[in-house]
């Protein structure tokens, strides 16, 4: 992979990582609660996956409601920092090559 397909994959990544973040967050609760299920597993099989809740408990954090959460779906005290874990590292990445490529420039402008 080019240097330019990483740079776009972490790119978008991070650009859909911040959306479910906002759009979770934007959304009242309410809205998501009563929506319907979007597990293809329980949407076929009629039985819960281990990741069923997860949308539901992801806005219920996002809303401040961590007990209401849990209940959701316990494996989101796991799965949500992860999450966040992943978006800060993706930003971080990227803004990391971002000032070495500038400073680099910069250096570079400075000795001629």
């Amino acid at each position: 992979m080019s240097v330019n397909s990483l740079r776009m994959l972490h790119i978008g990544r991070i650009a859909v990582l911040s959306c479910i973040l906002v759009f979770l967050s934007i959304i009242p609760f309410e809205f998501i609660e009563d929506g319907p299920t979007i597990c293809i597993f329980k949407n076929l099989l009629g039985i819960e996956c281990p990741g069923c809740g997860m949308t539901r408990a992801f806005s219920c954090i996002l809303h401040g409601d961590l007990i209401a959460a849990v209940s959701y779906n316990r494996l989101v005290v796991i799965v949500f920092p992860l999450f966040c874990l992943v978006l800060i590292r993706d930003i971080g990445s990227l803004l990391e090559k971002y000032v070495k490529k500038h400073h680099s420039v910069k250096e570079t402008v400075s000795k001629l």
